[in-house]
């Protein structure tokens, strides 16, 4: 008997092999039946194609200072983050959890705060197993986005929120470790978003106008309650202030105002003019990373 399940058991690991090398060298082979032969056929999609490759890494982001580097990855079909020491290559460690969403690098030390089990937590590098996770998840909120990242450990974080209002998105700050929720700015009905100064002040906004276009507005002090139309925007373009705004200097913003391509530009509140500081000739710009400390004029781009 043990012989027989011997013999089976053999048997259907060599079908099993003999299938895959099959399949495995007939793929992208030309058709063999006589009437597929003669015809002329549009380009096949390979089955492979359809098919995750279970060894690709995408979103990669650099640390505050651009030590380390973080990506997604996939191990056994469950999604994880992976940190690569930059100069040396080396991979520093392996994040995991049941449900990972997203990442974000802390931006005063090599931390990653970490999107899992619909909870923000924040993650040593040195420290990666998930009893010694630190739970920052913004409180008091059913639901809640970042919008800023503090430079230093007692700087409030700003988060948006449509707990008030489904449709509307008001501004709330935070401590980083969740806590002492406190509202920031409330929508009036049209703000899409805000651009704070390094107070977390708004200062500039964008809201929704007419037939899907929005509009571009300036207070000229932060104890001003007049807002000021600088730029309209055309529904067909795409304008995205990444800056904090600071009076007297041009900010960063991705744009293809006047252009067929998004560029990475500097937008003058003053003029409401761009000079283009990036730009592709085929391609959007699709993201870009200033690091800080000895970093900050060093820009990690990436195209779409």
């Amino acid at each position: 008997m043990l012989f027989l399940k011997t013999v089976l058991l053999a048997l259907v690991i060599f079908v099993s092999c003999a299938g895959g090398a099959y399949l495995y060298l007939s793929k992208n082979s030309a058709p063999t039946h006589a009437s597929l032969i003669e015809a002329e056929l549009s380009p096949l999609i390979p089955v492979s194609a359809f098919y995750a490759d279970t060894n690709a890494q995408w979103r990669y982001r650099p640390s505050f200072d651009g030590q380390y580097i973080a990506n997604f990855a996939s191990s056994f079909g469950k999604q994880l983050v992976e940190i690569t020491d930059r100069v040396t290559g080396t991979l520093v460690t392996k994040i995991k959890a049941d449900s990972l969403d997203g990442f974000y690098w802390n931006s005063h030390d090599n931390a990653i705060m970490i999107y899992a089990d619909d909870r923000l937590w924040k993650v040593q590098i040195d420290q990666p197993k998930r009893k010694n996770w630190i739970d920052v998840t913004p409180r008091g909120f059913d639901n809640w986005r970042t919008q800023t990242k503090p430079d230093n450990g007692d700087e409030l974080l700003v988060v948006s929120s449509r707990n008030r209002d489904p449709k509307l998105m008001d501004l709330y700050t935070v401590r980083q470790d969740g806590g002492g929720k406190k509202l920031l700015i409330e929508n009036e009905g049209r703000t899409l978003y805000w651009i704070l100064d390094k107070q977390n002040i708004p200062m500039m906004r964008v809201d929704r106008a007419d037939n899907d276009s929005s509009k571009l507005l300036i207070r000229l002090s932060p104890e001003s309650s007049n807002w000021q139309t600088l730029l309209d925007i055309d529904a067909r373009d795409t304008f995205y202030i990444i800056d904090e705004f600071e009076f007297g200097k041009p900010l960063l913003a991705i744009s293809n105002i006047n252009r067929d391509k998004i560029a990475l530009v500097e937008f003058n509140p003053q003029t409401a003019t761009e000079t283009v500081l990036l730009e592709h000739d085929n391609v959007d710009l699709g993201a870009f990373h200033v690091l800080n400390a000895a970093w900050v004029a060093r820009m990690e781009l990436s195209i779409w």
